[in-house]
């Protein structure tokens, strides 16, 4: 079978945010965040994806933010809360190669393909899809570590297809069904790109 276009993101994006997940996942705890500036009021944040486009986020006012840019491939932007750290909140947006944007079944077989990377240290040992409230084209999983030592032991993961990109986002907290999440979720289902 030929990889089309889409093969290719899916393929990227897949390695890329499973690894992103595990890593954080093991090893952000306590002191696990990198300095990030408020968010401006109205809490509306751009971020360049590509040449005259840009992933804009509606984030909760007070949340921190800050932008990490590796010298090959996206951004990721990195998410918590003014204070402590409750949570970490993780974006990744790709740009889609050519071919079909992904419909809903492959995005969901994207998911269980990240999933399948971090499910076996979890309490839940499988991937549950649930869609993202408010956001067609939207579907994440939650798992539970069952070691997490100093780190994190709630991940919610999932990706979004739209407007011609792929957002991977990952949550992490210490403990289950925080507030944050609702509000993480709100972000991902009021993204745009500009």
């Amino acid at each position: 079978m030929r990889r089309t276009g889409v093969a290719v993101v899916v393929g990227a994006v897949a390695a890329m945010a499973g690894l992103l997940a595990a890593v954080w996942w093991q090893t952000a705890g306590p002191r696990g965040g990198a300095a990030a500036a408020p968010v401006p009021e109205g809490g509306s944040w751009r971020v360049p994806i590509g040449p005259g486009r840009a992933l804009v986020l509606d984030v909760p006012r007070g949340w921190r933010m800050a932008v990490r840019r590796p010298v090959a491939g996206p951004p990721t932007v990195l998410i918590g809360p003014s204070e402590g750290d409750a949570f970490r909140f993780l974006v990744t947006p790709l740009l889609q190669g050519g071919g079909a944007p992904l419909d809903d079944a492959r995005l969901q077989g994207f998911l269980r393909q990240i999933g399948q990377r971090v499910v076996a240290r979890s309490v839940e040992g499988r991937i549950d899809l649930e869609p993202v409230p408010g956001a067609g084209g939207a579907w994440y999983y939650r798992l539970t570590d069952r070691e997490p030592g100093e780190g994190y032991r709630h991940l919610a993961q999932g990706a979004r297809a739209f407007d011609g990109v792929v957002m991977t986002f990952t949550f992490l907290s210490h403990v289950p069904d925080p507030p944050a999440l609702a509000e993480a979720l709100r972000v991902v289902a009021t993204a745009r790109v500009e």
